[in-house]
Formats: C-alpha cells, sequence, structure tokens
C-alpha cells in the first residue's frame, strides 16, 4: 500500500517563540505543509516537543496542528474537512519516522487531541504495519486499565501511542 504525502519544508524551531505553549516545551524538529481540498488550502504543522521540566529528555510529543498565521500560533482542535486525512497522517507518521531513525534513543509520543483523533490515529497504524520498518515499536496505552505501555495490537483501542527503534 502506498499512500500519498505532502511535501514538506523543514521549519526553525525558534520560529514558535511567540507561541502560547513556547514556555513549556522545547521545539525540536517542526516541517510544514499544506492540506488542499474542497474547504481551502490550509498550513499545517506537525512538531516535535519535549517538556522543559522533563526529567525524561529522550522522551518527545508529536503533534500536528493547523497553522493560525493571524494569531501566529497553532490550533490542534480546528478540522479541515479536506478529504485528505490519510495523506496528513502519512505525512506526518514520514517526518516522526525520519526523525526517530536519526535519533534513535528517543521515544515519541502521540495522542490525538480527542479520542475520535486518537481512533484515527489507531487506524492509520493498524492500516500500514506491514509497510512500517521492522525495527519500529509501536506501543499503546489504555488508561482505564492501568497496565503500562504494551505492544500495539489491532483490535484494541488505545488512549496513546508511544514509537521508539528496537
Amino acid at each position: 500500500m502506498h499512500i500519498e504525502r505532502y511535501i514538506t519544508d523543514h521549519l526553525d524551531p525558534d520560529s514558535y517563540i511567540e507561541c502560547s505553549f513556547f514556555d513549556i516545551v522545547d521545539v525540536l524538529d517542526s516541517h510544514k505543509f499544506y492540506s488542499s481540498g474542497s474547504n481551502g488550502i490550509f498550513e499545517l504543522r506537525s512538531i516535535l516537543t519535549r517538556l522543559k521540566t522533563t526529567t525524561n529528555r529522550h522522551r518527545l510529543n508529536l503533534g500536528f496542528e493547523v497553522w493560525n498565521s493571524s494569531a501566529l500560533d497553532i490550533d490542534d482542535l480546528f478540522e479541515t474537512r479536506n478529504g485528505d486525512a490519510d495523506e496528513i497522517l502519512a505525512t506526518v507518521a514520514w517526518k516522526a519516522l525520519e526523525f526517530l531513525l536519526m535519533n534513535p534513543e528517543t521515544e515519541i509520543f502521540t495522542s490525538g487531541s480527542t479520542s475520535a483523533r486518537t481512533r484515527l490515529y489507531q487506524i492509520g497504524i493498524a492500516r500500514n504495519m506491514d509497510y512500517l520498518p521492522e525495527n519500529l515499536r509501536i506501543e499503546g496505552i489504555e488508561l482505564q486499565k492501568k497496565s503500562g505501555w504494551v505492544e500495539f495490537q489491532k483490535g484494541i483501542n488505545y488512549d496513546a501511542f508511544l514509537l521508539s527503534v528496537k
């Protein structure tokens, strides 16, 4: 299976200095790309961050959001509804994988800003498991079970995901 990806441009992490979240996280990697469809053209950002207060310097957070150019900030609740969710997810996942393979000591945490988005990520992971690098570890967590991180399995609803190199 081949899913189209958008062309991305790397962004300087310092370009987020004015953003609302910059005082609590360090931006380690970021890219922008554009969603184009029936509802218009939207600038999207994939951002790898680390909490400034964390004791685990190798655990990063993956987010992707619509860029609000008038507020010079990101919006992770906005929905483009352009019919290109697969391309968007493939683009964000590809950039995260590239970073992870170049920085194998890191772990990348991600979850959706809503449970529906987390479910969408899970569907994307399950659908593409056979095409991911064999040395990639994907774990999921079910918060209600309080069992910690477990190897990702199809058919289980997770609340968040953790990617790392085996």
